[in-house]
């Protein structure tokens, strides 16, 4: 493309680069692509969809929770016949809602992990010679613990919400009702759930808890009496 220009008494041309639009649309797609295969293979994927899932079955357990205590309170639990009914429909609420975030975080959100450490954990069994109710008793026994880390993680998480509570309304003397849904329910919640995706993620479900723990069962069943 050339532009002639008129200066004083010459002609003066210039020229302008062509842009091709294909072109570039071609740079972009390559530079997606790069970046889509980057993602694809990194650690930061496989963080995204854990957080995903982790927020998903943790809002399935939120609606169990507010569906069965409100249902209990309004039928079974009434506390206008039940003396407590409110607190043993909450408790049955809450005890609901933490055995289906277990089982939707163990078998969904982290089930890759927990197949990988599962794996291992077969592999180290049959190298040290570990059949029959050894296994199955070990086995039982790594159910059972991490039952009871996520029970831990989610009170710690709980319990989150409370401390914030108490430090908005009892410390600064923040005691308006909106106050108090700000501080437990939104800045609470959110810390909460940041700290037991945490535990969950590097405590409760992480594989090198598995690996170290089968390796010592293992260094243990094949040692010399």
């Amino acid at each position: 493309m050339s532009e002639t220009l008129s200066r004083g008494a010459g002609p003066v041309t210039a020229s302008l680069p062509v842009v091709d639009p294909t072109e570039h649309a071609a740079r972009a797609g390559r530079a997606l692509g790069a970046l889509s295969a980057w993602f694809d293979g990194s650690p930061l994927r496989r963080l995204v969809k854990q957080g995903l899932s982790f927020l998903a079955v943790g809002g399935v357990g939120f609606v169990i929770d507010i569906g069965v205590f409100n249902l209990l309170r309004a039928t079974v639990l009434d506390p206008a016949h039940v003396a407590g009914g409110a607190l043993w429909a909450k408790a049955i609420s809450v005890s609901l809602a933490i055995a289906v975030n277990w089982i939707g975080n163990r078998f969904w959100t982290f089930g890759a992990e927990r197949r990988a450490r599962a794996a291992e954990r077969s592999a180290a069994h049959e190298r040290a010679g570990a059949v029959g109710s050894g296994a199955s008793g070990g086995a039982g026994t790594a159910v059972a613990g991490e039952a009871a880390r996520f029970v831990v993680a989610s009170l710690l998480g709980s319990g989150i919400s409370l401390l914030c509570l108490f430090v908005s309304h009892d410390l600064m003397h923040f005691t308006s009702a909106l106050a108090d849904n700000l501080s437990a329910n939104f800045i609470g919640l959110g810390l909460g759930t940041l700290l037991r995706f945490a535990l969950y993620r590097l405590w409760v479900f992480a594989p090198a808890r598995g690996t170290i723990a089968d390796a010592s069962a293992s260094a243990s069943a094949s040692a010399p009496l």
